[in-house]
């Protein structure tokens, strides 16, 4: 890991594709992305460490989740994460996570994200001496050299650049129309002025949250089989699965033997794996687990 000069107390993972220096007058927008992934402990870092090895030219200034941030690229260089315009404005920040409900991002784990984040835009914010406001669409616009080059800085969304500048032919709408801003720029505020803000996250907040979260994919992963069409026994265990989920959540049990149950969770384990949901290999054993106990919570 190379030595960060910029902020030391923060580690450098150097990606692969970022051009060195800026326009003049720039970095004036501090941009709010989501990295459409994984959410929590270790994802900051393991965004680094993808863009290392990505070809497709993309970097980011910090990637942020919810107990540490990662910065790739110092602030007087470019990244590349949000188009030609997009990438002359700003200082880019990815936040471990995807589209997600007000409500959501306001969970343990992607509100200690969202401190996490804004901590670090309150420094960028006063080394580069910008203002802690939200810009419009047309703000960002003004604010670029190319189109009047007004005197302009602040924060915006991945969406606001992309709205900005059609002739760039973004399509990204992160980080979603649920992003608390109010949350976030109060927080970014507080920092500035040299408030700490606790959001506390224990083990058990963590925990919880990855339990709802893998029931969620499980669901979802349900919308992605046919009911008819597939084979039988797939079909089985995806209608099995409804009936388990509704157990979870209301008095009418089921009645299956230990090696029904275990049969059952091993074919659900392989279906969901395979389906088209955020689930990999690594996440089989707890996908097992969570169905079996769902089984003895709702059986007789």
């Amino acid at each position: 890991m190379a030595a960060n000069v910029e902020w030391t107390d923060l580690p450098l993972v150097i990606p692969r594709s970022y051009p060195l220096g800026r326009r003049s007058g720039c970095p004036k927008i501090i941009v709010i992305h989501y990295t459409a992934g994984h959410e929590g402990p270790g994802d900051a870092e393991n965004g680094a460490s993808y863009d290392q090895r990505r070809t497709d030219g993309t970097s980011t200034h910090y990637h942020v989740d919810s107990d540490s941030v990662v910065q790739c690229v110092y602030t007087w260089d470019e990244a590349h994460a949000a188009r030609t315009r997009g990438n002359d404005l700003g200082i880019q920040y990815e936040l471990a996570g995807t589209e997600q409900s007000r409500a959501q991002w306001l969970d343990p784990v992607s509100n200690a994200t969202i401190t996490n984040a804004a901590r670090q835009a309150a420094r960028d914010a006063i080394r580069h001496k910008m203002p802690i406001r939200r810009l419009t669409v047309a703000e960002v616009r003004a604010s670029h050299p190319d189109f009047g080059n007004r005197p302009l800085m602040g924060f915006c969304g991945h969406a606001d650049i992309t709205l900005a500048f059609p002739e760039d032919h973004g399509d990204h709408l992160d980080p979603g129309t649920g992003f608390p801003w109010d949350v976030f720029l109060a927080r970014v505020t507080a920092f500035a002025n040299g408030e700490e803000v606790m959001t506390d996250i224990s083990p058990a907040d963590v925990h919880a949250w990855r339990e709802a979260r893998r029931v969620q994919s499980l669901t979802q992963g349900l919308d992605t089989v046919p009911d008819s069409g597939a084979p039988a026994e797939v079909n089985w265990a995806v209608q099995t699965l409804r009936e388990i989920l509704a157990a979870v959540t209301s008095p009418a049990p089921l009645t299956l033997t230990d090696a029904q149950a275990d049969a059952f969770a091993q074919k659900i384990g392989d279906r969901l794996v395979a389906a088209d949901t955020p689930l990999g290999d690594a996440d089989r054993p707890a996908i097992v687990a969570a169905v079996k106990q769902a089984l003895s919570e709702g059986t007789d």
